[in-house]
């Protein structure tokens, strides 16, 4: 029997099976039908499960749908005269989304020798591994994610500190800057001063050496003291001898 699971918006989704209503043949039949469903894109990846709950109120495990998304007609459903029937699919993320509630049904037959089969457990055992499986999962995923945001603002805080760092090193290199500008202008600003003193220096050294020149006793002498006065201060020598009437020294 082929079932389809339709999406339908209706102020809110819902998912809708056709048919609605199961004829699942004789009471306590079993392995005769196969419920094949359709499931809708929405349910890729989720495990799926069929719940039942026959008329008489009793709630039966959930029957894990296998791979190709089918489920043998067993005592479980054909066990009463009828009942409701849906579809659950979950996911790891927490998705969960559930039909609407559809019915089943089967025909009375009169009762037989040999007693109740047990029903077998494997389906909802397999079932719940799953769940389990999922669970296990997610808790490793959120996990590795924690530890990711944990790397994350590590790595954060370190840029964070390094920009700080940079800031600091950059206002210390423009305060230094500042005060070598500074020290600049107050040098360029001394300079005409220091100029003027050692020109000054060097015209009374030159004024001191005239004097001990004129004052030698013979022209003679006074020659070879000329002769002897530094290269720098022989110029201004010269044009004090001169100014004062000894250029024959020079010569």
């Amino acid at each position: 029997m082929n079932i389809k699971i339709i999406q339908r918006q209706c102020g809110g989704t819902e998912f809708l099976s056709q048919p609605h209503c199961l004829h699942l043949g004789a009471q306590n039949a079993a392995g005769v039908d196969e419920l094949c469903f359709t499931l809708p894109e929405a349910w890729a990846g989720c495990t799926v499960a069929l719940y039942l709950r026959r008329s008489d109120g009793t709630l039966l495990a959930p029957v894990s749908l296998d791979t190709q998304h089918c489920v043998t007609v067993d005592r479980r459903l054909t066990g009463s005269t009828g009942g409701q029937w849906m579809l659950a699919a979950i996911d790891a993320s927490g998705y969960a989304v559930y039909t609407r509630p559809g019915s089943y049904d089967t025909y009375a037959i009169p009762p037989i020798d040999g007693g109740a089969e047990e029903l077998p457990p494997s389906q909802y055992e397999q079932f719940v591994a799953r769940v389990l499986e999922s669970s296990s999962t997610a808790s490793t995923a959120a996990q590795r994610a924690a530890a990711s945001a944990a790397s994350t603002a590590s790595n954060a805080a370190q840029v964070q500190t390094a920009a700080q760092r940079t800031s600091a090193d950059s206002a210390a290199a423009s305060r230094c800057a500042a005060r070598a500008e500074a020290a600049a202008a107050r040098a360029e600003e001394l300079v005409p001063k220091i100029t003027q003193k050692i020109e000054r220096m060097v015209l009374m050294m030159a004024m001191l050496w005239a004097q001990e020149i004129m004052s030698a006793e013979t022209v003679e002498e006074a020659k070879a003291l000329y002769e002897r006065c530094p290269r720098l201060l022989k110029e201004k020598v010269k044009a004090i001898l001169v100014k004062s009437g000894f250029e024959e020294i020079t010569q």
